[in-house]
């Protein structure tokens, strides 16, 4: 398989990553798999720059979580909190900081994952700290602050997925090299 295969499967795979987490709210088992979309989109970006440590550690990143997904369910509790960012939020962080300066890519698309990362994390932690189940938390600060930050966050890593999808089915692999 040569790059531009590799880089046109992991663009479509983000996209068809983030449509399938939406379709989680009525069959459960599309997030797993959405976020396991996910981890060769990253695979794929990481191959585009060059192979970073950030870019690598996006990948594991969005496997470990993916894998714990699948045995927890998608009940809200402390641990599906911490595998849901592990799986979604730090790899979008990660990449993004792999992709900053990278050519090719707008300059706002890295701090678009950067800070939909980061939002999620503090949404992770939030939660967490109010009970690990976002649906049942009782103090109205805490619920405001969960929203405050899940909803930028998921919505700037969304559009990061989708607009690096896009650049990436957009990219050309560098020309191989003829044997001598």
């Amino acid at each position: 398989m040569n790059n531009s295969s590799l880089f046109r499967i992991g663009g479509a795979a983000a996209i068809l990553g983030v449509l399938l987490m939406f379709g989680s709210e009525s069959l459960p088992v599309l997030l797993g798999i959405g976020t396991l979309l996910m981890a060769v989109f990253y695979f794929a970006l990481d191959r585009y720059i060059g192979s970073s440590a950030l870019g690598l550690a996006a990948v594991g990143s969005a496997l470990v979580g993916t894998v714990g997904l699948f045995f927890t369910g998608v009940t809200p509790s402390t641990i599906f909190n911490v595998f849901m960012v592990l799986a979604y939020m730090l790899p979008a962080l990660l990449a993004g900081l792999a992709v900053r300066g990278t050519p090719g890519f707008p300059r706002i698309l890295p701090i678009l994952g950067i800070v939909g990362g980061a939002l999620g994390i503090v949404n992770a932690i939030i939660n967490i700290a109010a009970g690990g189940d976002w649906t049942k938390i009782a103090n109205p600060t805490m619920k405001m602050l969960s929203n405050l930050t899940y909803y930028p966050g998921a919505l700037l890593v969304a559009v990061w997925l989708v607009w690096a999808s896009v650049v990436l089915l957009r990219a050309k692999a560098a020309p191989q090299q003829q044997p001598a």
